[in-house]
């Protein structure tokens, strides 16, 4: 019993810690398989029921740093900031900044192993990176500009055969959400766009003709550990279509899914806790009442509106 209860609680940290560290890219130091966790609880047995009772008291998690991060991690830190900070992105919608973030990525940086090849440090500092490393850079450009973005984990198929792999997936203006593939697209002869903002059943013409779904299985094994219980958004069947994106602004509808529900009153109330940034069109859709800042007040009218309490703004 006490065996299968200790189980648990490791399964639960770790998968704390996974999510932590999918969310928290400046915890890049971070050595993930070097972290210990500690766990105590008291427990007693009822006799009565047969059963034990275990109460956690208390979990601590200690880190290593990466061995490319040790001797001066706080100033690793700054010059990651000061990089995400200082990286020039062009356009207004989010399309026009995906691009530009996008394809400046692939013209700065060289696929190529090395001591942070596996974060957006190697991408947005040495110009040397891994599929990991595109990835997170872009993502932590995403979450400057206030585009939803995700990290993905799987398997990248090719005709040379198959292994781990990372990628993106973003929620464009129209709710639903697109894939990117920077490392596949960013080929020495040039950049291609065939792993853009593709859908599911995109097909890359310009590499085996397969469909992104067919090249790019995904597992939700974070870690490695074995903990497949995370799960992604589901994919859109067909490619993002900037001419056909949604414009018509709505008032409420802060995540651009064309309906004013709870999910847009959490957005608001995140950005009012600065638990997420929202781009300039997103805080205008959720400062409904219009009086130059999104805080509670708004998320509160926002969900009494989805919720038919009231007719309007």
């Amino acid at each position: 019993e006490t065996s299968a209860a200790e189980k648990q609680v490791q399964n639960a940290s770790q998968l704390a810690v996974d999510a932590v560290m999918r969310d928290r890219l400046d915890l890049f130091w971070v050595s993930v398989p070097d972290c210990t966790i500690w766990y105590y609880y008291t427990g007693n047995y009822n006799a009565a029921t047969g059963r034990y009772h275990w109460e956690i008291n208390e979990v601590r998690i200690s880190v290593k740093t990466k061995t490319g991060y040790a001797g001066n991690t706080a100033s690793y830190i700054q010059n990651l900031q000061n990089a995400i900070s200082n990286f020039y992105v062009s356009g207004s919608t989010r399309y026009e900044k995906l691009k530009s973030m996008h394809d400046t990525l692939c013209s700065r940086v060289t696929y190529s192993e090395s001591s942070h090849a596996h974060d957006a440090y190697g991408a947005l500092i040495d110009g040397k990176a891994v599929c990991e490393g595109y990835a997170k850079a872009l993502k932590e450009l995403c979450d400057r500009e206030g585009i939803p973005c995700l990290l993905v984990s799987g398997t990248g198929v090719t005709p040379a055969g198959s292994d781990a792999h990372m990628w993106n997936y973003v929620r464009m203006e129209d709710g639903k959400w697109y894939a990117i593939d920077a490392t596949w697209n960013d080929q020495e002869s040039k950049i291609y766009t065939d792993y853009f903002l593709v859908g599911s059943d995109s097909v890359a013409s310009n590499f085996d003709g397969r469909t992104f779904a067919q090249t790019h299985i995904v597992s939700g094994d974070f870690s490695g550990w074995g903990y497949d219980i995370f799960a992604v958004p589901e994919l859109s069947k067909t490619a993002f279509n900037p001419n056909t994106a949604v414009t018509t602004f709505v008032p409420g509808d802060v995540d651009w899914d064309g309906n004013v529900s709870a999910s847009d009153a959490l957005w608001a109330l995140k950005s009012a806790g600065a638990l997420a940034v929202l781009s300039t069109d997103e805080k205008a859709r959720a400062d409904v009442n219009n009086d130059g800042f999104v805080d509670a007040s708004d998320a509160l009218l926002i969900l009494k509106y989805a919720a038919g309490l009231i007719a309007g703004f």
